[in-house]
């Protein structure tokens, strides 16, 4: 019987269709076609004829649209076989359909009309929803990936033009307050993920549930608008289950506002960022199918018990980054099956003892970035499920062994940037399950041999960034598992034997900004056969022995730089065949060796730069052939063997710089044929060779700047591939004609920048002919000479261009003025001054402007770009500038022109008008130097000798940089006391210009920013001094004190304050009176000296005398001996 059944269905099915065609063809002439065909479509959907069949009676009937038809029968027979789940009982297909073709029945009588709806039809078939279907005021938002709906009148909005799979995620903005609910009624069953927004920010929401719109579809709920109490008064959202809250700049939330017979099946609420300050006493009280409830990132600072749910399915709450200092003991009374908590980032102090002892199904709990100072006081439950317990951040100093003696399911432990000084060895005792172990960043010492003996599982060990000394033998010799190891940063100088040994699985171990200088033989055969990753960078390794790495055959990255190496022994790395990057900068090593590299077959980034490197072996890199990045920068190489390169034929970046080779072999890149990148900035080259480059068919950048060059290969075009040449700083006067011959449409940068080029016709050609070049600097070692001129127009696609001292012809400054896509522009030291007025209003996209070394006496500058930086400096001659600007500049630098005398009065941000001759003007910190103002050795002293009161006044409460250094007349200490000393708040609402103190009304500035005062060379220095100052809290409050700064000056050392000024302090020698006393002193010294000497002459004579007549008698005595003898 059933397929009798089928086949009378066909034919019941065929008859009513010739029934409708027969009036499809009646209708034709008198514009009720589309009526016609809705109905046709209506009847064969349901008798599920052929789609085929209907196209082809279409085209037969002679329809004015065919096309059209045919695809609305193909879109109804796709809904019909596939509906929207959420949509089958609320959509009715066929109401659909009629709503089509009902609107369709007055666009049939235009052409233009028809063909819209034709195009509007056919895209209607798409399955994603990208249409704007029929209907006004809607657009699909790719950034948001919803519909996007103006609600200003809601007669625009008829959302049954469209099929049910298109309209599943809508977003209203609603400008009028409140919707028509006639209207809603309809928008309702077609949306299953609703936002609403308002046009103005932090308007309210309009009204759009209405008794007669049911929402039944809806299952996620947006609100960026401020709800209110009424919003969604007498109606139900029966399938919302995630309602978000954004932004709503709103201070509190009221009770009323989540009625629970409207969600009955709410399930997730965020409220992340919400801005909410206080929440309502129970204003989740009635959602009883709550699980998930986000409140992070709100200005919450008190919580109460009646303030959270009372659902006692909810399992995760977030209320993290908020304002909670405390939390009363009961907060968390009502929610034992809580699953996950997060309380980081509050500013807790305390944490009250009964306040998680009843949550014996919490997972996870957060308090991280808290100012927690002891974690004893967290009392967690005794049968506690915790496997996740986060403490990082607070300034834990302490931490003892029972605090999760309890907590058995523990897996991650993180008590990382504390200041704890010991882990006692209890405290993991009972942590069979730990897998990860963060204590990094505390005050650690040591870790005790027992520390780890229960945590047989442990999969990552955290403990970088301590002062820990050694590491033991017996510390990791119960964690076979152990996979991640984290040791740098400490104080580590030994490392035991043995010490890893247990540890087979380890695959990253991390033991750099240490200070060992030894490592133990064989540490890496012995423990770490799946180690890949080893960080040994930032140490005092002298040397590595051969056996340091043997068996390390995994091993994918090696870190040795910034050790003090010498130099890398032959077979160190044999054992290192999947070694892919090996980074030994920054050491000392001298020679590369032939054997070094013989089994690294893999290594594809090598990294030698920054050493003593003199030779390199011709056989070195000879196995390297997976070689991508070699760096031998910043070393001392004279020469590279010709064939050191021959194998190393994947290698795309080489680094050459900064060595001092004078020459290179003609065949030393004739292998490198993907090389993309070669370095060879400052050396010594002075030639390079006919074909150094020709190989380098996919080269993209060359870099051969600060070398020696006075010519460039004549016969020798750069490759087609190429984007970058920088040839700065040589000794080049001409580029050979086919230097861009290949790569004139690609070539981006070109710097040729300090060399002594002449600008002949060459030199332009070739330049005019780079159509793709965004940054170009041709600025020159000026020639006195002035011979020849850049005469081409610069290519339009420049944003970047710098021309100081390049001689430029009229067609070339016309060029440049007139470049609509150019955003720095440097000029100077050229033909500029031909014309004492320059405007660059054909610059629309100019944000940089640099004019220096001009021989102008004036410069006229009309300039309507939007803010730009303009740097007028170094123009000894230069004595007014005058600007037409738009709507000010960001930046004004005038400096350093000594005849400047005047300037146009603009608004900017920052300006500087150091070593100039202008005088002082009253809106120098008013107007122009709105955030900095920098006034350095002015040369009209006088002008600002008598204004420097007036000065510091208006700069110092405006601006957040004052620069007056290196003036003479700033070094009153009194004067600077009276200005920048006066007591002053950052952005304080508190104080007016005067405010009441315990000691009366006294001055209290309020600045916006904390101001910076530079005052260098004037023999005065300042010093922001902080303290406290009494201030009354209101009309009649109470005095409280209230944090301040001021600066206080003082006469630099050497200096003291006379007359008005700090001048150097005067020796002593320098006084009249001294000098007296030092002639006094000297001739008394020297009075006192003769005195002395004609004592000792008076006294020596005496002595004389008295041994002559002693004498005189002995010999009377002598001559009567001997005569009495005789």
């Amino acid at each position: 019987m059933r397929p009798l059944l089928v086949c009378t269905r066909w034919q019941l099915g065929w008859l009513l269709l010739l029934l409708q065609l027969t009036q499809l063809t009646a209708a034709i002439g008198s514009g009720q076609a589309d009526k016609a065909t809705g109905t046709a479509f209506s009847v064969a959907a349901d008798a599920d004829a052929s789609t085929t069949a209907f196209c082809r009676a279409y085209h037969d009937l002679g329809h004015p649209n065919p096309e059209t038809a045919c695809q609305r029968i193909r879109r109804a027979d796709d809904a019909t076989t596939k509906p929207p789940a959420s949509h089958t009982s609320s959509i009715p297909l066929t109401d659909t359909v009629v709503s089509t073709t009902a609107k369709a029945t007055t666009t049939t009588t235009s052409t233009t009309t028809t063909t819209s709806t034709t195009t509007t039809s056919t895209t209607s078939t798409t399955t994603t929803p990208l249409v704007r279907c029929d209907w006004s005021g809607c657009t699909w938002d790719n950034v948001t990936a919803r519909y996007r709906c103006v609600v200003a009148d809601m007669a625009h909005f008829d959302l049954r033009d469209c099929p049910p799979t298109s309209l599943l995620d809508v977003e209203l903005v609603c400008s009028d307050g409140r919707a028509d609910p006639a209207r809603a009624s309809k928008i309702a069953p077609y949306i299953k993920d609703l936002v609403l927004s308002p046009v103005l920010t932090h308007d309210a929401c309009c009204h759009i549930f209405e008794p007669s719109a049911v929402f039944s579809a809806v299952t996620t709920l947006t609100l960026s608008c401020v709800p209110s109490e009424l919003l969604f008064a007498n109606t139900s959202l029966p399938n919302v289950t995630r309602l978000t809250l954004a932004e709503l700049e709103s201070s509190d939330m009221t009770a009323s506002f989540l009625p629970g017979p409207v969600f009955p099946a709410l399930q997730n609420i965020s409220m992340r960022n919400a801005r909410v300050r206080t929440l309502a006493k129970h204003m989740f009280a009635d959602l009883n199918a709550l699980t998930h409830l986000d409140l992070a990132g709100n200005g919450i600072t008190a919580l109460a018990r009646d303030q959270l749910p009372k659902s006692v399915g909810l399992l995760a709450l977030d209320l993290s980054n908020n304002n909670l200092r405390q939390m009363p003991a009961d907060v968390f009374q009502d929610l034992q099956h809580l699953n996950s908590l997060n309380i980081s980032d509050n500013g807790l102090t305390t944490v009250a003892g009964s306040l998680l002892t009843h949550l014996a199904q919490l997972q996870t709990l957060d308090l991280s970035r808290n100012a927690l100072q002891e974690a004893d006081q967290l009392h967690l439950p005794t049968h506690c499920a915790l496997t996740d317990l986060r403490l990082a951040g607070n300034i834990v100093d302490a931490i003892s062994g029972s605090i999760i003696a309890g907590c058995s399911r523990l897996q991650h432990l993180d008590l990382g940037s504390n200041r704890i000084t010991v882990l006692p060895p209890a405290l993991l005792q009972s942590q069979t399950n730990l897998r990860q172990l963060n204590v990094s960043h505390n005050y650690l010492t040591q870790l005790a041999d027992d520390l780890l003996t229960a945590t047989t599982h442990l999969d990552v060990l955290d403990a970088r960034g301590n002062n820990i000394v050694n590491i033991s033998g017996g510390l990791l010799a119960h964690v076979p598992a152990l996979t991640q190891l984290y040791l740098q940063d400490n104080s580590l100088n030994r490392i035991a034997s043995g010490a890893f040994s247990r540890l087979t699985a380890v695959h990253t171990l991390q033991l750099n900004d240490n200070a060992l200088t030894t490592l133990p033989a064989g540490l890496i055969n012995s423990f770490s056969p799946a180690l890949t990753l080893l960080d040994l960078s930032k140490n005092n390794l002298a040397s590595i022995s051969i056996a340091f790495l043997r068996g390390a055959s995994r091993l994918t990255h090696l870190y040795l730089q910034s050790n003090e190496l010498v130099d890398l022994s032959p077979g160190l790395l044999d054992d290192t065949t999947s070694l892919i990057e090996l980074r030994a900068d920054d050491n000392h090593i001298v020679h590369v060796t032939a054997q070094l590299f013989a089994h690294t077959t893999r290594l594809q980034n090598l990294k030698l730069s920054t050493n003593n490197i003199q030779t390199i072996d011709a056989t070195a890199l000879r196995a390297t052939t997976a070689l991508q990045r070699l760096d031998l920068a910043q070393n001392f190489l004279l020469q590279l063997p010709a064939t050191v390169f021959s194998t190393t034929t994947a290698l795309q970046r080489l680094h050459l710089a900064s060595n001092h080779m004078q020459t290179l072999d003609d065949g030393l890149f004739v292998a490198l044929t993907r090389l993309q990148l070669l370095d060879l900035n400052n050396n010594a080259l002075s030639i390079l060779p006919p074909n150094l480059f020709q190989p380098l068919r996919m080269l993209q950048e060359l870099h051969i700047s600060d070398n020696s060059l006075a010519t460039l290969p004549a016969d020798f075009p750069l490759p087609a591939s190429t984007l970058i040449l920088d040839a700065s700083g040589n000794a080049l006067t001409t580029l050979p004609s086919p230097l861009f011959r290949l790569c004139a449409a690609s070539l981006t940068n070109l710097d040729l920048q300090d060399n002594a080029l002449v600008f002949d016709g060459s030199i332009s050609a070739l330049i005019g002919s780079l159509r793709a070049l965004v940054y170009l600097d041709l600025s020159n070692r000026v020639d006195e000479t002035g011979s020849g001129s850049l005469d081409t127009p610069i290519p339009s696609s420049i944003q970047i261009l710098h021309l100081l001292g390049v001689p430029l012809s009229a067609t070339t400054l016309e060029s440049v003025l007139t470049i609509p896509s150019l955003s720095v522009l440097s000029m100077g030291h050229n033909t500029l001054c031909a014309s004492d007025s320059l405007s660059l209003t054909g610059l629309p996209q100019l944000s940089v402007l640099e004019l220096s070394e001009l021989t102008c006496t004036s410069l006229y500058l009309d300039l309507q770009q939007s803010h730009p930086v303009v740097r007028i400096f170094n123009n000894p001659s230069l004595t007014v500038i005058e600007l037409d600007v738009l709507d000010g500049l960001g930046t004004f630098d005038v400096s350093n022109n000594p005849a400047l005398r005047r300037i146009t009065p603009v608004d900017t941000d920052s300006f500087d008008i150091s070593y100039t001759s202008l005088p002082y003007q009253s809106y120098y910190c008013k107007r122009m130097g709105r955030q900095t103002f920098r006034a350095r050795g002015m040369l009209a002293r006088d002008s600002f000798t008598y204004q420097i009161e007036t000065l510091l006044d208006d700069c110092f409460s405006r601006v957040s940089l004052l620069d007056l250094s290196d003036n003479g007349f700033m070094n009153d200490q009194d004067i600077l006391n009276e200005t920048v000393g006066r007591p002053f708040l950052v952005a304080s609402r508190l104080a007016d210009p005067y405010i009441e103190t315990a000691r009366g009304w006294q001055p209290l500035q309020s600045l916006s920013s904390f101001p910076s005062l530079v005052l260098e060379n004037i023999h005065v220095v300042c010093h922001v001094h902080s303290s406290w100052i009494e201030v009354r809290d209101g009309l009649y409050g109470q005095l409280r004190e209230w944090p301040y700064n001021r600066y206080d000056c003082r006469c630099e050392p050497g200096y003291e304050m006379k007359l008005n000024s700090c001048s150097r302090k005067e020796q002593v020698g320098n006084q009249p009176w001294a000098v007296v006393l030092l002639v006094l002193l000297v001739v008394l010294f020297f009075g006192g000296v003769v005195a002395f000497c004609l004592k000792q002459n008076h006294i020596l004579r005496s002595h004389l005398h008295e041994y002559e007549q002693l004498a005189t008698d002995q010999g009377h005595k002598l001559l009567t001996v001997t005569e009495s003898d005789a």
